[in-house]
């Protein structure tokens, strides 16, 4: 598991301070002994650098799954977004050849927040250019038909709960399990 805060909140190793999806890591990830790279605050340039300074090294997974570009959404654009996760699937195949890649995308904030229209439009075209193995977007999981995100599966309408992460790990295990992994 490779991402932000998004990722750094649902649970399992390394061990942090705030977990919000614990329940729904040990039911989808931990049988997978998924390992948790997400960070705070991490944007995709953050998760490249992490990544070309070893972070991956050592390590053969089956699987990567990815989910970064919410934190892009305030000072970049879509397309630069895009060439950021295109950069980071790069790396990921070139330091882990044969692993299956999935990359999520999720929506964010309140029906009249700016960075609502861009997130589902990242997800759109994220989804629309097939970069890695599998890319899910999740915002018709998450938007309901009258446009609220619930803050049932995300409090601060950016962070998923516990539902939330359940409905995330449903996808991430239906994908995963396609795969045989």
């Amino acid at each position: 598991m490779v991402g932000d805060s998004i990722t750094h909140f649902w649970g399992g190793a390394p061990k942090m301070g705030r977990v919000n999806g614990s329940q729904s890591w040990e039911k989808y990830l931990a049988p997978r002994q998924a390992a948790n790279l997400g960070y705070g605050w991490d944007m995709t340039q953050n998760v490249l650098w992490r990544l070309r300074q070893g972070e991956l090294d050592g390590i053969k997974p089956k699987a990567c799954v990815l989910l970064i570009g919410t934190n892009n959404l305030q000072s970049d654009s879509v397309g630069d977004i895009i060439e950021g996760v295109q950069a980071i699937v790069a790396e990921i195949r070139a330091r882990c050849p044969g692993c299956k890649i999935l990359v999520l995308a999720l929506p964010r904030g309140g029906l009249n927040d700016p960075l609502r229209k861009k997130s589902v439009e990242f997800a759109q075209a994220l989804t629309a250019i097939k970069i890695a193995d599998a890319t899910l977007s999740l915002s018709d999981k998450f938007i309901q038909a009258d446009g609220t995100i619930p803050r049932e599966w995300m409090s601060d309408l950016l962070h998923p709960t516990e539902i939330g992460y359940e409905m995330i790990g449903q996808a991430v295990d239906a994908q995963l399990t396609e795969w045989g992994i």
